[in-house]
Parts: C-alpha cells; structure tokens; sequence
C-alpha cells in the first residue's frame, strides 16, 4: 500500500514538473516570436493556461501613478474580473485584504498560496478566489526592479510545490 502511495505522489508530482518545464518552454519560444511587449505578455498568458493547466493568467503593471492595471490575462473570466476589481488601486500602504499581487509588487518577492479553498468569508481576497473556483495561486514579480507581476491560479490546493516554484523563479 504505502509504495502505491509513493509511486501515486510521484507520478503527480512528476506530470506537475512537466507542466511548468511545458510552460516554460513554450515561453522561451514565445519570447523569440513576439513582435512586442504587449503581443509577448498576452502570449504568456495564454501559455500558462493552455499549456499550464491554470484557471486563469493574469499580468498587472505599475502604472506611473503607483497603482497597479491588468495588462494581460487568459482563463477564467470569473477569475479576471476579481483581479481588474482592484485596478488603480494605490500600491501605498498595504490594504487590510491586500490581494497577493499587489504585495508581490509593493514587496518585490514572489508571493505564494497554497491552499485558499478554506478561506473563511473574513479573509477577503482569497475567500472571493475560493468562491470563484481558485485553491491556489502564485504571484511573481517581473523584472530586476519589479514593473509588473505575473500571477498564476489553480483550482487545486497545495499546486505549487519547493520545486515548481523554484523553476518559476
């Protein structure tokens, strides 16, 4: 039983590996294609879902007035609007339910969900996600001095493992 268990977990964890190597790939070849930032950004997006697995894709920018904007996105509509709810939102201070990649941003760090399926209706942001189908997400800012973040949703807790974020880095 316990080696059945082992191989299961490894088998998951194997196609997980695949799925972000996939994504990654396809970007590499997606940078060498596109025409522009926006063309690459919206290409990106589309990968993550298309290729990725998730249930949506979103890239939110610095606008020059220290708010953040949704510049490109794919996947769950549903999920997409919870995102551009928060456009020219300021980036200073901190908000009580600050959603994950607005910190990403104002921090500069990645900022990673595991498990926000059993967000209570206080939580906020990740209550809003949980009813919208999302469990898990990843916010990863783009840039040397972050212009903009790339997050990431799954509908499956615990998504990212040690090792598929270290590859997102």
């Amino acid at each position: 039983d316990r080696d059945v268990t082992e191989r299961v977990q490894q088998d998951a964890k194997i196609r997980r590996l695949a799925r972000i190597h996939a994504v990654l790939s396809a970007l590499s070849n997606a940078v060498l294609r596109s025409r522009d930032t926006s063309e690459l950004l919206d290409l990106s997006c589309r990968l993550a879902v298309v290729q990725g697995g998730f249930k949506a894709a979103a890239i939110t920018a610095r606008t020059s007035a220290n708010t953040l904007t949704m510049t490109s996105s794919s996947g769950d509509p549903a999920i997409l609007a919870l995102v551009a709810q928060h456009d020219h939102l300021s980036l200073d201070p901190a908000g009580v339910s600050e959603p994950p990649f607005m910190e990403a941003m104002r921090t500069a760090s990645m900022i990673v969900t595991r498990d926000g399926s059993g967000a209570d209706a206080s939580a906020g942001w990740l209550a809003a996600m949980a009813r919208a189908g999302v469990a898990a997400q990843i916010s990863l800012p783009i840039g040397a001095e972050a212009w903009g973040v790339m997050s990431l949703f799954a509908g499956t807790p615990q998504t990212f493992d040690d090792e598929e974020i270290e590859l997102l880095r």
